[in-house]
């Protein structure tokens, strides 16, 4: 990807990149960060960001724009 060199230069200098997206079927209920329920069948895919090695409180707008296109494909 051309984020440097080496792997310790990139956790160095770009400790936040590449972010990490895992998607799958929407198969119970969950908690949204804002607090509000939502049932499985009301979405068909869930996905979540991982950035630094924890999840991401939100969705990135550069994952929306990604998760938008692999569902247009």
């Amino acid at each position: 990807m051309g984020l440097g060199e080496t792997v310790n230069e990139i956790r160095e200098k770009r400790p936040a990149t590449p972010k990490v997206c895992i998607v799958g079927k929407s198969c119970r209920d969950h908690i949204v960060s804002s607090g509000e329920l939502i049932k499985h069948n009301w979405v068909q895919i869930v996905a979540r960001i991982i950035s630094m090695g924890k999840l991401h409180h939100a969705f990135t707008a550069t994952g929306a724009i990604a998760i938008a296109a692999a569902a247009g494909v």
